[in-house]
This record gives C-alpha cells, structure tokens and sequence, in this order.
C-alpha cells in the first residue's frame, strides 16, 4: 500500500476456511491437524512460503458456539508453535510471527446470546421468526427485508438477537484495521477503537488491496445483502451501513490486486451446503448471489478473487460473471465469457488444453469476472451421500482428473485442506494445498501481460549494450518455461534465471523485425523490437554495427570515437551515422563477405542513409 510497494516482493497469503473442529470434553478428532501437518509438509519442500506476510480465518474458527474455551482448545492449542501432534514437522512458527486478518462465521457468533435490558426493550414480539420453521419463500421473503430482531433455535444455541449485540468472543479476542488512519504503519493492523463492534474491513499490503465482511450479523438490522439498490444507485447508510461502506471502499482503491473474503459462499453444493436450498440459514447464500453479487458484478469494480468457507470441501469457479440464479441456469458460454481473459479456461497455467492463466486488464473499466473459492475444509471434511449430486456447475474450475473444456469441476471433500497464495507484481498463483501436502489444485491470475503492441527494446551505452550481443530479459510471470523466436533464432532458444525474470543473449539482432517472447504454454507472448538510441558511445571503443536494420522508425546512431558499419541498411529504412573520430564502411576480408556495409535499392522517397562528421558527442 502507501507504506510499502515493493513490486519485486512476493506476498504470502495462508488462508484457512473453517479451522475448528467440533471438540468433544477431553479429545478432538485429528482433521485440523493433519491439514496444518499438510502445509507445514508443503512449506518444507517450498521454504519460501515459511515467510507468511497474512493469514486470513474465514469464519467458524471455533466450534460450535464460539466460546473463548472453545478458541483456546480448537484454535489456538492446535495452531500454537508448541503444538506436538506431529512432530516430524517443524511448526514454523505460523502463529506467532504471521499477523491473523479474521472474517467471523455464524458459528463465531453463536455464543453469549444473553440479552441486555436494552435489547429486550426493543424487541417486537410480533415479529420475532424462527427460521428453522418458516416455509422457504416465507424465509426468503422475510429475512431479505429490513427487521427489528429474530432468532435462532437449535439445539445447543441461545434464543437471542446475538446476530445484533455481537457479544462474544470472536470480537474479544481479535482486533481489526478501523481504518482511522490507513497510511500509517503503525496502524496497519490496529485494533478497533470505535464502541460499535464491526465484522467488516479492509487493509493494503504491498499491492493488493484485501476486504473482510460479515456475511451473518446484522448492521441496523440489515444483512449484507439487504436493502441494495440497483446499479448506479448507492446503498442507503442509514439503511445498510456494511454495504455502503463497502461501495464507498472499493471507489477508492488503487492498488493493483483486490481480494475479498467473508464466510458464506454464493456458490456452493457440497460439503454440507448448497446454495439453492431456501432452508434454515441457507437462504443467506442465494441472498448473497442475487443480490451482493450482482451489485459486485455490476459496479465495475475489479475484484480478482473471492474467498468463502462455511462448506466443508473444497471447490472453485473459472472466471465468473454474471451468475445470479439457481445453479441449473448456469452455462459456461454465458457466464465464463470473456474469452480475451482466458475466461473458459481452468487456470492452471501448464501446457494442457484449456488449462491458460487468467488475464486481466488494470486500464479496464469493466469488472472482467471473478474466480470464486469454497475453501471450508481447514478443520473438518463433510462428505455428501452417495445419492446426492455435488460440485457446483458454476464452480468449474478445479479438477482432480483430466480437464476438459466444458466439465462440470469436481469438489474435495473427502481430504481436508487449507490455501496458499502468492503475489509479485503482476502475478497471483493459488494453491489448495491437502492434508497430504500435496497440491491439488491451483490457478493463476496475470495482469497486463500479452501487450497488443510491440516491446522496444533500447541499445544504448549507457547500460552496457553492445550491439553484437544483447541480452534480453522476459518477465518473471512468464515462469521457466520460456523461449525466443525471430529472424536471427534458429528455431526457439531458452532462457535461463535470474533475480528479475529469465534472460537470454541475442546475438547480432535485427534492428526492426519483431522477436517474440513466448512461454510453453503458447499462452503469453510479447513482440520485442530492437531500437538503437542516440546516446554516445564512449571514445575509447567506439561501436560497430553489424546489424541488419530494417526499421519503421528512425535509427540515430552516434559516438564520440568511431562507427564501424559492416551492416545491411534495408529500403523503406532511415539512418543516421554520426561520429566525431571517424565512420568507417568496410568489410572484412577475405572478400566477398557478409560483414560488407550495404545499403539496398531506395524504393521510397522517404528511405535514406546519412554519415556525418560531429564536432562533439554528447
């Protein structure tokens, strides 16, 4: 962010949906575990990811109520750095050097119901609802809408408003950004100051922009979704203020990445939930969808990634757009439509059919679709029945088997696991990572890359250049695989590693004629074109120019010492040769040679060649 921008840096994002398990009076069951002992696996064949910049929670982080024994024992015991249920693995000190940006979930929010005197005062008795019992368009109906209180009856939870009082110990022990002063260090991660206790957020690190909402409680007795207008109208403040505050935030963020996380997913069948169903708190996914999405989708805001729990299983979208109804209604061509981002493809960047990264445009004004996450397995699996129909058509990304264009995307939900992302400039890679420690799926998403107009790749002396070698740098997004071609390769040639990206040496380039910067894929490419500029070179070496030129633009090419020109100068070309020694047109013998200066028929009135004596350079 403003602090820190560092576009050669990689971010490290952990993120796990769903952490706790359902603890019994003495014992847990070892899911929890066995998903940390599978990233911490992972990290030690990968050491850079021990170096965690932010762990994101995304709700239910203790079960079932939420209690603070309940953190202590389901969260904070198993993730503490003494933690020894496995002791192959080194711990890694996760928790205690990684700062912990949490989303709060229903079950978070389950425990201390116990009302004060002014909450039962303002109770309407007429309109208290019990949304365990009401018919589903009943449920839908109601709970959309603006209400004064209500409650929910299941076995183990207090009948209460605690959706409203957010009395407990989610809000006790973690503190969130307030926002009050977002450009200093020191407030980064500060906790919230304002009596009003909020589940909602957001904070820059380096260039991503992050966004935490509540997705259960309510913010003068609207949820999320409730009370929003339609697209340019805003959100009333008075009637909703989380969403409000949301529209006021995404209007202003500049960085180049966003990311957004709450609990409850818009898209989901699995793992417990699916997002159809009008029953119980599931109404509040299909509220979400209609509603919070749509107005995402529609605002134009450039949101990359959504992140969601509450599903205990893993899933994940292609690039999506505009998918507001019953799963059924999804279709690929419809809503993974954007073909110049790879919208159709799975993501995961190999050399297989349909598997291109996702590309976005920073310039676009338009939202260029969205790839949803279920990560809910961090603690706990929930396989569906073997009768029932699971993954989601919508969530069509990740495959466990071999991808096709069109498949349905298959879901996780018999290995438990966590997330990993990782962030340099203008790249973001994604990782579900099991139990195992073995990645099961993974995407990414590049920005600004595949330029519709040639690179100009400059030859000056002042970096070093000299024009009989050049060595050429490709982006680190393009990642190991990578070539070049052009008139002067014979066939493709690699590239080899460096802090910065991948280099190559080119030798005697020609000056004007595209190169082109492909990696295995075919996925991403560049055009390069060489351009001599007209800096001088020194007098003691002087410069020969062995290159063939064929350019579109004028080529200036200058020295304080000599020119040395064993070059071919191509029609429909313009150089200019200046020196203040000498220029010398020659060649070397034995004759003939191709190191003879040529300049080829004038076809055009505007091709020309000109040497001339200079009295000083610069």
């Amino acid at each position: 962010g403003t602090d820190f921008n560092d576009i050669y840096k990689t971010t490290r994002i952990w993120v796990t949906g769903d952490a706790s398990e359902e603890i019994g009076s003495t014992s847990k069951t070892p899911k929890q575990d066995e998903v940390l002992n599978g990233f911490k696996i992972y990290q030690t064949a990968n050491p850079d990811s021990k170096n965690l910049d932010l762990w994101l929670l995304l709700g239910d982080n203790a079960y079932i109520n939420g209690s603070d024994t309940e953190y202590s024992t389901g969260f904070f015991s198993p993730y503490d750095d003494l933690n020894a249920a496995y002791t192959a693995t080194n711990n890694n000190n996760i928790m205690k050097q990684t700062p912990l940006m949490p989303c709060v979930g229903n079950h978070d929010y389950y425990h201390d119901g116990s009302l004060s005197s002014n909450d039962i005062s303002s109770i309407d008795q007429s309109i208290i609802h019990n949304i365990n019992k009401l018919d589903p368009a009943t449920t839908l109906a109601t709970l959309n809408s603006p209400m004064n209180t209500f409650y929910v009856a299941t076995s183990g939870r207090a009948i209460s408003n605690f959706r409203v009082n957010k009395n407990n110990s989610f809000y006790n022990i973690f503190s969130m950004p307030d926002g009050t002063n977002p450009t200093t260090l020191s407030n980064k991660y500060s906790t919230t100051n304002s009596t009003e206790k909020k589940g909602y957020y957001s904070y820059n690190h380096n260039n991503i922009h992050f966004i935490c909402l509540d997705s259960y409680g309510f913010y003068n007795s609207h949820l999320l979704y409730a009370g929003i207008p339609i697209w340019p109208a805003l959100p009333n403040p008075a009637n909703n203020p989380q969403m409000a505050w949301l529209m006021q935030d995404l209007a202003s963020n500049t960085q180049k990445w966003t990311i957004m996380y709450w609990h409850h997913s818009p898209y989901t069948r699995g793992g417990g939930h699916f997002s159809d169903n009008l029953i119980a708190d599931e109404y509040l996914l299909v509220g979400i969808r209609e509603k919070l999405i749509k107005y995402l989708d529609d605002s134009g805001h450039k949101i990359d990634l959504v992140l969601n729990g509450h599903s205990h299983s893993y899933e994940r979208s292609r690039l999506l757009k505009g998918h507001y109804d019953v799963e059924s209604s999804f279709s690929t061509s419809l809503h993974n439509n954007n073909p110049s981002a790879n919208a159709h493809h799975n993501g995961k960047f190999t050399s297989s059919a349909f598997e291109c990264p996702y590309i976005k445009q920073t310039v676009s004004t338009n939202n260029e679709g969205i790839v949803y996450v279920v990560t809910g397995s961090a603690g706990q699996v929930q396989p569906s029945s073997a009768t029932d129909l699971k993954g989601h058509l919508a969530l069509n990304g990740a495959s466990f088997s071999t991808p096709t264009a069109l498949n349905r995307g298959t879901i996780e939900e018999s290995l438990g696991g966590s997330f990993y992302i990782e962030v340099t400039d203008n790249r973001l890679d994604a990782k579900f990572i099991n139990e195992s420690g073995v990645v099961a799926d993974k995407f990414t998403i590049m920005k600004d890359v595949n330029p519709s107009t040639p690179t100009v790749y400059n030859i000056s002396p002042l970096i070093g250049s000299d024009p009989s070698s050049l060595p050429l740098l490709a982006a680190p997004y393009f990642g190991d695989l990578v070539n070049l071609s052009g008139p002067t390769i014979v066939g493709t040639q690699s590239f080899g590693p460096t802090f910065t990206g991948y280099y190559t040496d080119v030798l005697t380039p020609h000056i004007g004629p595209l190169y082109t910067i492909k990696d295995a894929t075919g996925c991403l490419t560049q055009s390069i074109r060489f351009h001599f500029t007209p800096d001088c070179w020194p007098l003691g070496t002087g410069v020969t120019i062995n290159n063939h030129i064929d350019s579109p633009v004028l080529e200036h090419i200058r020295s304080a010492g000599t020119i040395t020109a064993k070059n071919t100068v191509m029609p429909n070309t313009k150089v200019v040769f200046e020196a203040v020694k000498s220029i010398n047109l020659e060649y070397q013998p034995p004759a003939p040679s191709n190191q003879l200066f040529e300049a080829k028929k004038k076809t055009a009135a505007n091709q020309y060649f000109t040497a001339r004596p200079i009295l000083s350079c610069p």
